[in-house]
């Protein structure tokens, strides 16, 4: 499973949820790749320092961070890419409208809300942006995100159980004939407002 989150800068919430997702899965010994990218990201920009903060407070095993603008290729390579609001949504699905079977609002996604439900309604689930903001932020940026990464995680795993040898995105596609098997497509993958 490979799972992509995208964000606006690539500095504050998505490699915070990608950094979670990782701890995450350590947690309950899945081996699932994890990056993060952002739609306006500057290349090469660090974590933001009050991010790294809210993971350092959870013991959160730090990795080095290059921000990194997301491109067809890493979307390509996602089973699964989760954004941190519906406006990130919006835009990714605009920009790569091939993609937008594996395009998910976290907070809906990991909440269970219906893939066609109105974009007034999905809106309730975005995660606000901290950057500029004080620590205090952070910490609830980072709250809301393990709460949301848990679930999301609880949900993929029971389809991957439902689909084991199929992709969550090829989920929805017709079932292999008898006699046959799903097979992983096998892609790699690599992990300002103006923050994240």
């Amino acid at each position: 499973m490979r799972i992509l989150f995208v964000c606006t800068g690539n500095t504050c919430r998505s490699p915070m949820a990608e950094h979670i997702a990782r701890h995450q899965l350590a947690e309950r010994g899945l081996s699932w790749q994890v990056a993060s990218a952002g739609l306006h990201a500057a290349p090469g920009m660090p974590m933001s320092a009050p991010a790294v903060n809210a993971l350092v407070r959870r013991h959160v095993v730090l990795n080095a961070h290059s921000s990194r603008p997301v491109d067809e290729e890493m979307l390509a390579s996602a089973d699964i890419v989760l954004t941190m609001t519906a406006a990130h949504r919006s835009e990714v699905v605009r920009r790569f409208p091939h993609m937008a079977h594996k395009v998910h609002v976290l907070g809906a996604f990991a909440a269970g809300a219906a893939p066609d439900e109105p974009l007034r309604d999905i809106r309730q689930y975005d995660l606000a942006d901290p950057f500029g903001f004080s620590d205090d932020r952070y910490e609830l940026c980072a709250k809301a995100l393990e709460g949301s990464i848990e679930q999301m995680l609880s949900r993929l795993s029971t389809q991957e159980a439902d689909v084991p040898e199929q992709s969550v995105s090829d989920a929805g596609n017709e079932p292999p004939r008898p006699g046959e098997h799903g097979e992983d497509d096998g892609l790699e993958m690599e992990g300002h407002n103006d923050g994240g």
